[in-house]
C-alpha cells in the first residue's frame, strides 16, 4: 500500500511541471519583429511518470532579432517558501517561463520523444497581439503565476484558453462525449498497472464525469487533434500542417509487467488468506493478523481522506475509496488486537464490501478492477471473524 500511495502522490507532483525552475528569470521584454514565426509544440509522452501524458508549449522564432524562444506554462519554482506543504495542499502556484528552444528540446532529443510543430496562422497584427499576451504573462509577476490544476488549468489548457480568448476561433460542432477523465488517463498508463492503480485510488468522483471536446484538451494529444480543426473567423485553419521538429517515438512502450501487477498479486493474496483462514486454528493469531490488515487499510484511508478534505486538489475530492479503505479501521485495529469491538468492525466491513460489489457496474465512482479480490478478501475475513464470535457465545 505504501508503494501505491507513493505512485499516486507522484502523479500530482510530477505532472505539474516539465521543468523545475530555481534560477533567476531574465524578464527583459523582447520586441519581436513582423517576421516572427509562432508555432505550437506538441511533445509525445515519455517513459517517466512525470512525462507520461506529454507536454505542450509555444515557440517563437524571430530571425530579425536572432531569437528562438519557448514559452512554457509547465514550470514551478522549487525555491518557493513552504514548497512541499503548498504542493501537498494544492496551493502551489506554477508559472510561464521564457527560455531558448534548444534547452527545451534537449530532454526530448535525449529520450527520442517526438516533438511536433505546427505554425499558428496569424496576420502581422494578430501576431503582435498574441506575442504581447505571451510577453505580458511572462514579465508581469501578477500574470506569470497561476494556480495549477492538472485537469482544468495546466500547460495545455493555458494555451488553449489564450488562443480562444484572443482570436475567438470557429470550433467544430461538438459530438456527445463518450470518455470520462479517468478513462482518458487510462489510455496512457494501461501498460503501467501499479501506476494505474495508484492514480485510480487517488482520484475521486469528479474524474468520472465525461469530458467534452473543450475539457479533454487538458491532454496535449487532444489539444493537438482538436485545435487542428479550429478555424479563424476568416475560415482559414488556425494551425498549419504538423512537422516533426524532433523525430522520435509518439508513445513510449513499457516492458510487459508479466505477473507483477495488482490484479494477479491481489488474487494471490486472496488465495493465501482463504487458505490460512481454514488452516489457522488460533483465534488470537487471526486477530493479530486481521489487526495489521485493518491498520494498513485504515492508514491508506486516512491518506485518501486527507487528500479529500485537507487539500485543494479538485480531482481528489469525494473519493469513495474511503468506503472500503475506511479511515476508522486505523483506530479499530487497536480494538481488534485488544479483543474489543470486533463484531461492530467486521459487520461494517461485511456490509460495505457486499454493497460495493453488488453496485460495481453502476456505482458513481469507478473502482480499479484489481480491487475485486481485495474486496473478497475482506469479506472472507469478516465472515470468519463473525462466525468465530458466534461460536464463542
Amino acid at each position: 500500500m505504501d508503494q501505491i500511495r507513493t505512485l499516486a502522490f507522484s502523479f500530482l507532483f510530477c505532472l505539474c511541471a516539465s521543468i523545475v525552475y530555481g534560477q533567476r528569470l531574465d524578464t527583459t521584454r523582447l520586441n519581436y519583429s513582423s517576421k516572427a514565426r509562432i508555432t505550437l509544440l506538441t511533445c509525445s509522452p515519455g517513459n517517466a511518470l512525470y512525462s507520461a501524458f506529454g507536454h505542450t508549449s509555444i515557440r517563437v522564432v524571430d530571425p530579425e532579432i536572432n531569437k528562438d524562444m519557448v514559452y512554457n506554462y509547465g514550470i514551478f519554482n522549487f525555491n518557493t517558501p513552504n514548497f512541499y506543504l503548498k504542493f501537498a495542499r494544492g496551493m502551489l502556484k506554477y508559472m510561464v517561463a521564457r527560455y531558448p528552444t534548444v534547452y527545451f528540446l534537449r530532454e526530448f532529443q535525449n529520450e527520442k520523444r517526438q516533438v511536433l510543430e505546427q505554425e499558428i496562422n496569424l496576420t502581422p497584427a494578430e501576431k503582435k497581439q498574441f506575442l504581447d499576451v505571451l510577453e505580458d504573462n511572462f514579465i508581469d509577476p501578477n500574470k506569470r503565476y497561476y494556480l495549477y490544476d492538472f485537469f482544468y488549468n495546466n500547460c495545455a489548457s493555458q494555451i488553449r484558453d489564450i488562443l480562444k480568448k484572443e482570436f475567438n476561433p470557429i470550433v467544430p460542432k461538438e459530438e456527445t462525449p463518450d470518455s470520462t477523465f479517468r478513462q482518458m488517463l487510462d489510455v496512457y498508463i494501461a501498460d503501467q498497472p501499479w501506476v494505474d492503480l495508484g492514480i485510480d485510488l487517488l482520484l475521486g468522483v469528479p474524474v468520472d464525469k465525461k469530458a467534452d471536446a473543450f475539457n479533454e484538451m487538458f491532454l496535449p494529444d487532444y489539444l493537438y487533434y482538436n485545435m487542428s480543426q479550429w478555424k479563424k473567423q476568416s475560415g482559414e485553419l488556425l494551425l498549419g500542417k504538423a512537422r516533426a521538429l524532433v523525430p522520435g517515438t509518439a508513445k513510449i512502450k513499457h516492458t510487459n509487467p508479466g505477473w507483477n501487477q495488482p490484479f494477479y498479486v491481489f488474487w494471490a493474496l486472496f488465495g493465501v488468506v482463504l487458505l490460512t483462514t481454514f488452516l489457522f486454528k488460533s483465534n488470537r493469531l487471526k486477530r493479530i493478523l486481521d489487526g495489521f490488515f485493518l491498520f494498513f487499510i485504515g492508514l491508506a484511508g486516512v491518506f485518501l481522506l486527507f487528500m479529500w478534505v485537507g487539500t485543494n486538489h479538485d480531482a481528489t475530492q469525494v473519493n469513495l475509496n474511503v468506503l472500503w479503505a475506511n479511515p476508522l479501521y486505523f483506530f479499530l485495529a487497536f480494538g481488534v488486537w485488544a479483543n474489543r469491538g470486533i463484531k461492530l468492525t467486521f459487520r461494517m466491513m461485511l456490509l460495505v464490501n457486499i454493497l460495493l460489489l453488488a453496485s460495481w457496474t453502476f456505482f458513481p465512482q469507478k473502482f480499479h478492477f484489481s480491487l475485486i479480490p481485495l474486496f473478497l478478501l475482506m469479506l472472507v475475513r469478516a465472515v470468519d471473524q463473525l462466525v468465530l464470535m458466534r461460536r464463542q457465545q
